[in-house]
This record gives structure tokens, C-alpha cells and sequence, in this order.
């Protein structure tokens, strides 16, 4: 049983970090631009452009709001980790 336990946590510890990547990969590609020039309005922005309006069942942007909620987790905690390693002066996501 132990084993099971153990497995199953490397597996959730595995797919946890695969969206981390996943979430991170892409806004970096799509804002192309250093992290330290990311700004508040530049994370409103990425998400305005992405997350759907949930009242509004025409509105074909890709994220649902609880896809969007992961994706800014990731990124709140990658910025976080910057500021904390002095490799960024301020989190742009946190007051997102």
C-alpha cells in the first residue's frame, strides 16, 4: 500500500509540475520580453486575452475562469520565487 501511496504522489507531483511548464512556457512566449519588464497590465492583459467570460457562452477565448485560476497560480508562484532570489524587484501577478 505504501508503494501505491508513493506512486501516486510522484504521479500528482509530476503532473503538477508539467502544468507549471506548461503555464510558464507559454507566457513567456507569447509576452516575449524580459521577466523583469512583465508589469501588472501586461498579466491583466495576457489573461484578458485568453480567459472566457463565463456568462457569455459565444465567447470563444480558450481558458474557462478555472483554467485561468491554475495558470495564474503558476505564474504567481514563479514570480514569487523571482523576487524571493532578487532576480525580479516586484511580482506583476500578485495584485493581478
Amino acid at each position: 500500500m505504501r508503494s501505491h501511496v508513493s506512486a501516486r504522489g510522484h504521479s500528482l507531483l509530476s503532473n503538477s509540475l508539467n502544468q507549471y511548464k506548461e503555464s510558464l512556457g507559454e507566457f513567456v512566449a507569447v509576452t516575449q520580453m524580459s521577466l523583469a519588464a512583465v508589469t501588472d497590465g501586461g498579466v491583466a492583459a495576457y489573461f484578458g486575452a485568453r480567459t472566457r467570460d463565463p456568462v457569455d457562452s459565444t465567447d470563444a477565448r480558450r481558458w474557462s475562469p478555472r483554467t485561468a485560476a491554475k495558470h495564474r497560480s503558476a505564474l504567481n508562484k514563479f514570480f514569487r520565487f523571482l523576487v524571493q532570489t532578487h532576480q525580479v524587484a516586484s511580482n506583476p501577478v500578485e495584485h493581478f
